[in-house]
């Protein structure tokens, strides 16, 4: 009986460190977050091979309760800054779940002019999204307000400065803001 209870003793940690190294090893291996672009608040920098996506987490200003077009926040200084799914829904910001919000990014190209392509997955709700001031589509309608659960691919050429304005508005979801990662990449990119 003492045997077993040192080999169990001997045993556990062992164990635990395995389970501790294969997550660590996984975590970095197959982590969006960790594909994530490079950037502050407010923006993101397009570096390395578009044909990998990329993946646009932090720096999203963050307008809640506001439906602003790309022409409203001209000259605006962001209230607040978020990463996709800091925030599933409302809640916090407004006091309930549902209710709309404003998302603006910056992307920076310090090279050649590229075609690249936003993918922009399930909205949860509606929505717009602009691309350099133009409204490149919508995922159900935000006025009037009708859902439409989406995945959504925008094409656009990404100069020096390429702005991305994406509107939601939610009703009738429990999750309602920018719950899952946006990825930018050629259309033909892997992920």
């Amino acid at each position: 009986m003492k045997r077993d209870i040192k080999q169990n003793l001997f045993l556990m940690p062992a164990v635990l460190l395995a389970g501790a190294l294969l997550f660590t090893i996984l975590f970095s291996w197959d982590n969006k977050y960790a594909a994530a672009l490079p950037g502050g608040p407010g923006y993101n920098v397009l570096q390395g091979n578009p044909e990998r996506a990329a993946f646009l987490v932090g720096g999203w200003e963050y307008y809640p309760g506001e439906l602003l077009t790309p022409a409203d926040l001209a000259g605006r200084e962001a209230e607040a800054h978020t990463y996709a799914g800091e925030h599933p829904n409302f809640s916090k910001q407004l006091g309930s779940p549902y209710g709309a919000a404003t998302y603006r990014l910056y992307l920076k190209n310090t090279g050649n002019t590229r075609e690249l392509a936003l993918y922009l997955p399930e909205l949860l709700c509606a929505g717009r999204v602009y691309i350099n001031g133009v409204l490149a589509g919508t995922q159900g309608s935000v006025q009037p307000y009708r859902p439409y659960v989406m995945d959504g691919i925008y094409a656009f050429s990404a100069g020096a400065d390429t702005e991305i304005v994406i509107q939601r508005a939610n009703y009738t979801h429990y999750y309602s803001g920018m719950y899952y990662l946006p990825a930018i990449g050629t259309p033909q990119a892997d992920t």
